[in-house]
């Protein structure tokens, strides 16, 4: 999953300290350039506009006025995207954000348009310029900047004076500098901007040029001197941090298209999306799971850690006001039709006696609630008891909801916050959950969580949502997915028929999935799921980005499930459409995580680390409720303990009860590996105590 995150350093302020820049996306630069107020700047710099208080006859005082407004225009730095603690200095600019471009500084105005056509010139030459020019931008004075690409590795330096010649413009050393600013101009100024103009490169070209430095005895930035593996880590990790200093999120129009959906697709998924509108079907393959896998009752799945689970997926879509959230509907409604009609015959019953119960008032012969009272589709605006009691009354079904709105989901906060803890238990096997009451009118019970659902809301909104909950559980849990915003005036997209033909060719599929119970084993699935696991930690490794590998884990447990779900309602037969379907899924999934809330739980991780560094922390605190050998590893490393301390750690923990192995531990290992699964029996983050 390759990403291309457009990130500068960025002083977006008027007047700002010139030794501060924050990192930010490149929606804020967009928006300083765009400003009315930054384009009355530059008119009066260059002498289109007076200044107020300044007489227009006086050269010099107008020369003075127009220097002070140069100085107090935003600015930002053109090679590095982020600078420790936010300083502007050259020991703070941090290796891993280097951009490799650079900007060439035109100062003589008698240049400036032969600049411009040569720019362009090389830019299309068969020489080491070729595809390099990424900017062309009048300066404050209307003389030139020229961003270009690094060519692969040669230094700033080298890179400037080698243009400069190129270009015949005279080569200025002060623009060499890694902490280098440049003042922005209005966006009348820009004259040409590539896509990928202060964009991050893909991981391999990165990992590519990166190497061309160390060959050469430099840094992975072209400066002197190597630096170590664990200090790229940490910088690693402050760019993950920083990048949304000030913006909470990626800017959408810079973030690169979801990934495709493949053409060939399993026999179920094809025929749901068959009468949706193109650009809504990956949104649709993505909500069609929870109501499937509502109809699996009692089945269950082994995972590659061991761990039996239930079907149990959430889905929510997140898209712009207006882009079509309702399209995922009518392919719902078929899948739960069968569903539905045995709810509404028990809900007849439960009327009935409520009806009843009602006439009788305080009679002593009242009649016992009906028994069998299966109700799985529930209201969306539920009450917690209530959600207790139809839980407890489903006999192990799945309840299921579709919401149009996802605060929908405040009814069931019960006392605080209770839905973020119904949504994180739903997804883990063998959960509790429930309460108990005084009154003899009172629900008292204790449930196992099975709640699958879909629901709807607007990007922000579900950023704003979840802002609490970052890094507690929900997000991972829960398949995300999104419909790209239509360009304005563009056709409105049309459906095909929901009719009696596409009825019939759902119907043996639900039926599948109806009557099978029990243990499951697919192996195709299983193989898929270790294939997905390695794929995901290897772009872990890449990267360096812990907030993707975090994700990854339940993204990877989502996959899987998904895939039993289509093997289960196939018959229990394997499509070979479905292994390249459900590592699309996976990766759909994984990029509406780290776009919508990468940089969010990024940032909640390491202001959590910053605090931690102000004393002793419970680690296993720190650990999710379910964690690997690996994790807790990645938790030592990252609090100064070494990795030789974490097989007696996992021993002493296991001795105290403090944690218990997932899976069924038959004795023959005695270390403890990336492959080890754990759960912990205290300091859970549900508040649980689980016996051992």
């Amino acid at each position: 999953m390759t990403e291309t995150q457009h990130v500068i350093a960025l002083n977006p302020y008027r007047k700002g300290n010139k030794g501060k820049v924050f990192s930010n996306s490149m929606a804020v630069y967009d928006k300083v350039i765009a400003s009315p107020e930054i384009r009355k700047m530059i008119q009066q710099i260059r002498g289109e506009l007076p200044i107020p208080k300044v007489n227009a006859n006086d050269a010099e005082a107008v020369k003075k006025a127009q220097d002070r407004l140069k100085s107090e225009l935003p600015f930002f730095c053109p090679h590095y995207g982020i600078f420790k603690n936010n300083v502007r200095r050259q020991e703070n600019a941090q290796p891993e954000s280097f951009m490799f471009q650079t900007i060439i500084d035109v100062d003589d105005r008698e240049y400036v348009d032969k600049a411009i056509e040569k720019a362009r010139e090389l830019n299309c030459s068969d020489s080491i310029w070729n595809g390099s020019l990424l900017h062309l931008c009048y300066s404050a004075r209307k003389k030139l900047h020229i961003g270009i690409r690094l060519p692969v590795g040669m230094t700033i330096e080298e890179t400037q004076k080698a243009y400069c010649e190129a270009l015949g413009v005279p080569y200025d050393e002060s623009c060499i500098t890694p902490e280098r600013m440049i003042y922005l101009t209005d966006k009348d100024s820009e004259i040409y901007r590539s896509k990928m103009w202060c964009a991050v490169l893909s991981e391999k070209e990165i990992l590519m040029r990166r190497q061309a430095y160390l060959d050469r005895g430099l840094t992975v930035d072209g400066r002197g001197g190597k630096v170590n593996s664990l200090q790229l880590t940490v910088d690693r990790a402050n760019q993950q941090v920083n990048s949304l200093q000030l913006t909470g999120n990626r800017a959408d129009e810079d973030y690169p298209d979801p990934p495709e959906m493949p053409k060939k697709l399993p026999k179920l998924v094809e025929l749901l999306i068959s009468r949706t509108p193109e650009v809504y079907k990956p949104a649709v393959a993505h909500a069609i799971f929870p109501p499937l896998a509502t109809h699996l009752w009692k089945t269950r799945f082994r995972y590659i850690d061991n761990v039996e689970h239930e079907a149990r997926l959430m889905t929510l879509l997140l898209a712009g006001t207006g882009a079509g959230k309702s399209s995922v509907n009518r392919p719902i409604d078929f899948i739960m039709e069968d569903i539905r009609l045995r709810d509404a015959e028990n809900l007849k019953r439960e009327k009935a006696w409520k009806d009843e119960m009602l006439r009788k008032g305080a009679n002593k012969d009242k009649r016992k609630r009906p028994e069998n009272l299966i109700i799985q589709e529930i209201d969306a605006d539920m009450t917690n008891p209530a959600f207790v009691m139809r839980t407890a009354e489903a006999q192990e079904h799945f309840l299921y909801t579709s919401l149009n709105e996802l605060d929908q989901f405040d009814a069931l906060k019960g006392s605080g916050s209770q839905q973020f803890r119904i949504m994180c238990l739903a997804a883990d096997p063998g959960n509790k959950y429930g309460q108990t009451r005084v009154g003899t009118m009172s629900v008292t019970e204790r449930v196992t969580i099975r709640f699958n659902w879909n629901a709807s809301t607007t990007i922000q909104k579900g950023q704003r949502y979840f802002s609490k909950v970052l890094t507690d559980g929900p997000i991972s849990r829960i398949n995300f997915c999104t419909i790209p915003e239509r360009e304005i005036g563009e056709d409105m997209p049309v459906y095909g028929t929901y009719d009696e033909s596409y009825r019939e060719a759902l119907r043996p599929y639900i039926e599948n999935l109806n009557k099978v119970t029990g243990l499951i084993e697919c192996k195709e699935a299983f193989q898929l799921a270790l294939k997905l696991k390695d794929e995901n930690a290897e772009f872990a490794r890449l990267s360096q980005d812990r907030t993707f590998e975090n994700l990854s884990f339940r993204a990877n447990v989502i996959a899987y499930l998904k895939a039993c779900v289509l093997y289960v309602a196939n018959g229990c037969k394997w499509e070979p459409e479905i292994d390249e379907f459900i590592r699309w899924s996976e990766q759909y999934d994984l990029y509406c995580k780290m776009r919508f809330f990468g940089d969010m739980i990024a940032k909640e991780n390491f202001t959590a680390q910053k605090s931690s560094k102000r004393g002793p922390q419970n680690l296993l605190q720190i650990l999710p409720d379910s964690f690997t050998a690996a994790q807790l590893l990645a938790i030592r490393l990252e609090h100064g303990l070494d990795a030789k301390g974490t097989d007696m750690m996992i021993r002493q923990w296991l001795h105290r009860n403090y944690i218990r192995r997932a899976y069924q531990y038959t004795g023959k290992r005695d270390s403890c590996d990336s492959c080890d699964s754990f759960e912990k029996l205290k300091y859970r983050h549900d508040g649980m105590v689980i016996k051992s």
